[in-house]
């Protein structure tokens, strides 16, 4: 089952931001910092482990995620 990554990060000038991203709980894998859209990475979330969605292919899954948020 996947659940959200929540990370404060810190930018080179010194700014601090929150992002999100996704963890596969049962082998820790994670792709952080994908948005700073609570809303749409849990929505993002919901899909992927309603859909069953093999770790394998979580990087092609959040590559696309990102393509559909721009």
């Amino acid at each position: 089952m996947y659940e959200i990554l929540e990370e404060m990060l810190v930018t080179d000038d010194n700014i601090k931001y929150i992002s999100y991203g996704v963890r596969y709980r049962e082998t820790g894998l994670s792709i952080s910092d994908v948005t700073m859209n609570k809303q749409k990475m849990l929505d993002f979330i919901r899909l992927i482990n309603f859909e069953e969605l093999q770790p394998v292919h979580l990087p092609d899954a959040v590559e696309d995620f990102i393509d559909n948020l721009i």
